[in-house]
């Protein structure tokens, strides 16, 4: 059964654990690691995308989207 540490306690292990982790498997480790990044900042934008959504008044989204077309028009 696994305990949760602290992280003050959890960060020094972590890096205990990458220094001793075998050169040729650090890539494989680094993959896991942008991996839980990428989940991380989804979750982020998914929240933030959510919030932003529940402000909207009708007709914003179309007039927005009509002003970013305006500055960037598709050639």
């Amino acid at each position: 059964m696994a305990t949760t540490l602290e992280p003050k306690e959890l960060r020094p292990l972590l890096h205990k654990k990458l220094d001793e982790w075998p050169d040729a498997e650090l890539d494989a480790f680094h993959k896991v690691l942008l991996d839980l990044e990428i989940k991380r900042l989804r979750n982020s934008i998914g929240e933030a995308a959510d919030a932003a959504l529940a402000t909207l008044k009708p007709g914003e989204i179309e007039g927005a989207i009509g002003e970013h077309r305006a500055r960037h028009p598709y050639r």
